[in-house]
Formats: structure tokens, C-alpha cells, sequence
């Protein structure tokens, strides 16, 4: 039986496999660009990106 709730002790079952198998997570900053791409020009370079030779506002740095 698989148990998805914390037992009535407050504790989940299983505690020590939640963090072997606990995923990282990253959070971002939201800062819209001022001067955003035109989207004729981003819809052209999304056709055929290839690797590193456009950086769209879609990009995470």
C-alpha cells in the first residue's frame, strides 16, 4: 500500500527515500526586456536556431 499523505504523526512514510528522491529546483527573476524582438525576426530565428548563434528573450542567463 503506498501511502501519499503524512501518517497521523505528522511524519511521511518513508521520510529518508523523499529526500534520496527529492528533485532541486530552480527559481528564476522575471525581467521582461525592454526592447523585445520583434516576432516576425523571433519566428524566423526559431525556424533553425542551431546551437549558440541567436539569443532570443526566451533565454535563461
Amino acid at each position: 500500500m503506498f501511502l501519499y499523505r503524512p501518517l497521523e504523526n505528522g511524519r511521511w512514510p518513508f521520510q529518508g527515500l523523499r529526500r534520496l528522491f527529492a528533485v532541486p529546483t530552480a527559481s528564476f527573476d522575471l525581467h521582461p526586456n525592454a526592447t523585445p524582438t520583434a516576432t516576425p525576426i523571433r519566428e524566423d530565428i526559431l525556424k533553425n536556431p542551431g546551437f549558440g548563434r541567436y539569443f532570443t528573450d526566451h533565454m535563461a542567463h
